[in-house]
């Protein structure tokens, strides 16, 4: 047998003999196991030294054929793909800035086969880097820390909302019959994040209700009595109700590396238990869980911390604390470097008396040793009460024997391989924290926090609480919070509405964009404060706009604007550029200040004044903390981030609630009410309102129609905003590739109001839907790429007058025979000529064409594209896509270009006629539209849940289910750990959807291959047809013609770049593949569905419609679903 084949091995499901318990087995066929990796030999680079920037060379070979190419890193950094022949590959590495002299380089080579089985090769010494004798800043590393962690968390933090579905629907207890294991199978393939694993997939009937399960190897077709332990298992092993397609997911490389077993055997044991309710099934789940997800924060963040403990050649973790039963970390060692915040060891949900000590173990458990089962726990619990009763410290390996070897480990970074670290905790919560019995979340060596129910999966065992909750002493909480959720669900819909848009703007632009500036200066300094007197805000010439692109996210959403165009001041927000921590910091700035606009009002420098750490005030920087740090080992003096406003948002800009938000030096952003802590205190606020003159808001912005669900229940406001974007990208994409930057031209055919079809199609727009307004019914199938429902400026047009003069040019241009290949001559608002769009070379277009700081106009001021005023049945008013890329809603008559003088002048260029057929039925009919917004919500989230399975390497998206028929995506691994509720795959208004949801095809359609036309869709189906014929398998492409090329690529993230042939920006193909579709007749008063596309947006599409709403692609789904056609 070809040991790089798929292999398929005997498996015997049994009910293990167990007192009380009722015990059943069955067996399965023989087949090949395989855990040997690629051998990566013969690692070669082009020179021996390189200097920053230089390009460097780097060729090895491979043993075997590779499931796709191999991964190199230099220093962490990858290098770039250039090509293979028989098994020598290529690379090509370009050697980033650095410091510290010359450096030997660290090459890490990762190449996985056809099973995933992973080869690895490192060397440090075939090449130097030659860097500068300078210090090298590590704050990118630790932001990517961040990143990374976060990323993680979400992807592996959601079993906690399944363990929930899988309790409600449990089969009631019963008596007298020993359950029944059939159709027992398994496969072994790649993981998703990088090695190979084998699914193990079972039916389970009992009428006991619950099972719990165990695995165990033979080496032999059963011969060696099936003596191999499996430990390194997840999915269907703990509580495991009857029924089909039971999955477990073992990590064979974890517990049999480089092994290779053609005559393999597995047995899976099973014992009956009776599944009694346990009290979080009876509580209130709604706030469990919100505490819940503040706890599994607290541990991603200690995570961090512990893992930026170890840089720096110290790889070990933290030390155990040598206080008898106190299962945390020293407190000296964790705080040095002011990173750490004690609040982070506190579970928010429990009732308890305040903690004697900041470090103890009440609420989470640290172990510091290596622990994976409950073997190794005991070995741990006994080598802590012996190293206590010697009064010994933590500080090395302790005596004993576990699964690591003949010790009890000290948790270090290099104990175990990377691929090994996600089975061993480091930390986790006591499972009482979220009411009695519930479970916790348990923080990872690889950095991951994962939610376990308790009794379950190791640590979350009865034995492993039970020893360690006697070593600990631990105490049950007292009680529980549960008190409603406040602000902002209890104020009315304008107030919240405009309260989360806010938060957005300081959440995710200004956060960001300040950040970015401090980690690009070399002091990583925030920026200065601006010298004009009274203006609490940054400087505008040190952020605009490089780091701040428009000034619009200094406006709160919810007060009306005092400007009518945004600027750079004080209105809604306050920028203090120093480090306050109280109001007599303030008080203090406040006097500093004014003797700095005395002297002219640089704001440079650190200001002379008493604060409350020291005898001046000091410029905000990074990490503020180690400047005010004399003992870094003296947590009393550690001053967190978190204490340091960055920007403070005066306490009226929304209607009916006093208070603002808050953006810390840390990054993270509250809410605080007012008059409440500091700084929304009386005292800091009315200071800094009279330094700047404020005036408390008493005009706020109305919510507008377009902003409400009952006027776009369908979401075409948006999937329209989108077919503006995506024009607007292909004209950028095309102004990027010319020498002149200037955007594609206007089509020279006379009214035609529209970007010239020959320069943009097919290269950078391949699609005519794009140019349709969904709202607005086609004249024609397909659409032309004309100018019916959008209008492309194709020039610098900034006011009314500007649009006039354009049309004089523009008659006289058709009448000459002209092409718009060059400016328009005539008089201006900004000169002699109406400027052609272009991409601007640095900073704004308007400082290349008009340097003058006079009537300066801003790209975000100037449109690139606008749509007529009358596609929206039940609104006045259009999309406007603006040279800075960003798109707004604009009501008609309204603001520049949707004015009566430019639309009326437009219109008549055009000859445009106002809409009069729509592609829905009237507003006033009979259809609740939060039906299809909950359908819509439903989509985006499995997208999501999606995009985040696909996140690791690999980036493929889940496996389509081999059961024929069905197109859904697999069960597992999907649920539990990447999608929390499968309730997400009922569509709410349609009469198939399941009373008890299940993962199937009765709503959406998943195909798992890339598809965008009907022939598309058609090869799908042969192919798919064959391939169940074969056995079912999934797992890679399939063969075929599509337009995409001669194979039907499995889904994955990276999959838009397999269209450059067709598109020059793929994101345009990703927008185009769909990966879910919604069956058209799911809503019964109209006929079309949702779609979400590869690029996670999604769409309504009208049936019969655009692609794959077409009739041809429907009735090949239904034919294959077995499903009833569509009507």
């Amino acid at each position: 047998m070809n040991r790089f084949a798929w292999g398929i091995v005997a498996l015997a499901v049994a009910l293990c003999p167990c007192v009380g318990a009722l015990t059943g087995s069955g067996d399965s066929q023989v087949g090949l196991l395989d855990t040997m990796g690629p051998t990566v030999t013969n690692l070669q680079v082009s020179q021996p030294n390189a200097d920053p920037g230089e390009a460097v060379t780097i060729t090895f070979d491979v043993s075997e054929p590779l499931l796709g190419n191999p991964l190199v890193y230099v220093n962490g950094y990858g290098a770039l793909f250039v090509g293979e022949s028989g098994g020598t590959y290529t690379y090509t590495f370009t050697v980033r800035p650095g410091g510290g002299g010359p450096t030997p380089a660290d090459i890490h080579i990762s190449a996985s086969d056809a099973l995933g089985n992973v080869g690895t090769l490192d060397d440090s010494a075939l090449l130097t880097l030659n860097f500068p004798a300078v210090p090298v800043r590590v704050w990118a590393v630790v932001v990517a820390l961040v990143v990374l962690g976060a990323v993680v968390a979400r992807r592996l933090g959601r079993a906690a909302h399944v363990t929930l579905i899988l309790a409600v629907f449990a089969a009631p207890a019963a008596h007298g019959q020993a359950p029944e294991v059939t159709n027992v199978h398994f496969t072994q393939q790649p993981r998703s994040g990088g090695g190979t694993e084998v699914v193990i997939t079972y039916d389970l009937t009992s009428l006991l209700c619950n099972c719990d399960i165990a695995v165990s190897l033979s080496k032999n077709a059963g011969a060696d009595g099936f003596s191999y332990p499996v430990t390194s298992i997840t999915g269907d092993i703990a509580h495991v109700a009857p029924g089909v397609d039971r999955r477990i997911v073992w990590d064979i490389a974890a517990d049999y590396p480089n092994e290779h077993m053609p005559q393999a055997q597995l047995r899976v044991t099973a014992m009956t238990r009776p599944d009694d309710l346990t009290p979080w099934q009876r509580g209130n789940k709604a706030h469990v869980f919100a505490y819940a997800s503040s706890c599994r924060g607290n541990l991603v963040r200690t995570g961090l911390v512990l893992k930026e403990f170890t840089f720096g050649g110290n790889v070990w973790f933290p030390k155990l604390s040598s206080v008898p039963g106190r299962l945390m970390f020293t407190q000296d060692e964790i705080y040095a470097g002011c990173r750490f915040d004690p609040e982070w060891l506190s579970c928010q949900g429990r009732i308890d008396p305040p903690p004697l000590v900041p470090y103890d173990d009440k609420h989470y458990v640290y172990l510091g040793y290596a622990v994976r089962n409950e073997i190794d726990v005991m070995a741990f619990v006994n080598a802590y009460s012996a190293q206590t009763a010697s009064g010994g410290e933590f500080s090395g390996d302790l005596p004993g024997v576990t699964s690591f070897g003949n010790a009890v480990y000290r948790l270090r970074e290099n104990l175990v391989p990377a691929e090994n670290k996600h089975l061993i905790p480091i930390m986790f919560e006591w499972p009482d924290n979220h009411q009695e019995g519930f479970g916790g979340n348990v923080l990872y060596m690889d950095g991951h926090v994962s939610f376990i129910r308790y009794p379950g999966e190791f640590p979350m065992t009865e034995a492993t609480i039970s020893a360690l909750g006697a070593l600990a002493g631990y105490e049950p909480p007292t009680g529980w919070n549960y008190p409603l959720l406040t602000w902002p669900y209890s104020l009315e819909r304008e107030t919240y509405h405009f309260g989360t848009r806010c938060s957005a703007n300081i959440t995710f632009e200004l956060q960001h964009f300040i950040l970015n500036f401090a980690r690009d200066n070399p002091q990583e300094r925030l920026p200065r404060l601006s010298s004009e007197p009274g203006r609490l805000m940054m400087r505008e010439d040190e952020v605009y706009p490089l780091y701040i692109p428009k000034p619009d996210v200094l406006i709160c959403p919810g007060a009306a604007p005092i400007t009518p165009k945004p600027r750079f001041d004080d209105q809604h927000f306050a920028f203090l550029g120093y480090a306050v921590r109280n109001d007599e910091d303030v008080a203090a700035f406040v006097d500093a200040y004014w003797e700095e606009i005395g002297s002219g009002g640089d704001f440079s420098d650190d200001l002379p004044a008493e604060a409350s750490y020291g005898d001046e005030l000091l410029r905000l920087r990074l990490d503020i903390g180690r400047f005010l740090t004399t003992n870094v080992n003296d947590p009393s003096q550690c001053i967190p981030d978190r204490e340091f406003p960055i920007l403070i948002e005066w306490p009226g800009n929304h209607k009916g609630i006093s208070g603002g938000h808050i953006v810390y030096l840390d990054g993270h952003v509250e809410w605080r009410d007012y008059p409440g802590e500091f700084p929304m205190t009386a005292n800091t606020i009315a200071a800094l309102a009279s330094l700047a003159g404020h005036l408390p808001t008493t005009a706020y912005a109305q919510l507008q129609p377009w902003e409400t669900l009952d006027y776009d229940p369908y979401g075409w406001l948006d999937a329209c905003s989108r077919n503006l974007g995506t024009v607007d990208l292909a004209c950028l994409g095309f102004g990027r590739d010319q020498s002149s930057r200037q955007y594609a031209r206007i089509s020279n055919t006379p009214g035609k109001l529209m970007v010239a079809q020959s320069e943009v199609f097919p290269e950078y727009v391949d699609n005519p839907n794009f140019f349709v307004c969904p709202a607005a019914a086609p004249t024609t199938l397909p659409p032309d790429f004309d100018d019916r429902h959008y209008v492309y400026f194709g020039y610098v047009m900034t006011n009314d007058s500007d649009v006039r003069a354009f049309a004089q040019a523009y008659q006289a241009e058709v009448t000459g025979g002209g092409d718009f290949s060059d400016d328009l001559p005539i008089s201006s608002s900004y000169g002699n000529s109406l400027v052609r769009l272009r991409v601007p070379r640095s900073g704004q277009l308007f400082h290349e064409i008009d340097p003058s700081p006079e009537g300066f106009v801003g790209d975000h001021e100037i449109p690139v594209l606008m749509e007529w005023p009358g596609n929206h049945q039940a609104l006045t008013g259009g999309h406007v896509q603006f040279l800075d890329g960003h798109r707004e809603f604009v009501p008609y008559p309204g603001k520049f270009p949707m004015t009566e003088s430019t639309v009326t002048t437009l219109a008549s260029i055009a000859n445009w006629a106002p809409t009069t057929s729509w592609a829905s039925k009237d507003f006033t009919r009979e259809h609740d539209p939060h039906l299809q917004a909950l359908c819509q919500d439903n989509l985006f989230s499995l997208g999501i849940s999606m995009r985040t399975f696909g996140w690791p390497e690999f980036g493929f998206l889940p496996q389509l289910s081999n059961a024929p028929g069905r197109l859904m995506f697999t069960s597992y691994p999907m649920v539990p750990f990447y999608l929390d509720d499968i309730i997400r795959l009922s569509c709410p208004a349609s009469s198939m959807a399941c009373a008890t949801p299940v993962v199937d095809d009765h709503s959406y359609v998943y195909l798992g291959y890339a598809v965008m036309t009907d022939d598309d869709v058609e090869a799908f189906a042969n192919a798919y047809l064959a391939r169940l014929a074969e056995g079912g398998d999934f797992s890679a492409d399939l063969p075929g013609n599509t337009s995409l090329g001669s194979t039907i690529h499995r889904l994955r993230n990276d999959l838009a770049f397999l269209a450059t042939e067709r598109s020059r920006l793929p994101s345009l193909a990703a927008s185009r593949i769909p990966m879910l579709i919604e069956w058209p007749d799911n809503h019964d008063d109209l006929s079309g569905g949702n779609v979400l596309f590869m690029d996670y947006h999604v769409e309504w599409i009208p049936y019969p419609g655009g692609f794959p709403m077409t009739e041809a692609t429907m009735n090949i789904l239904t034919t294959l679903a077995g499903r009833p056609p569509i009507e």
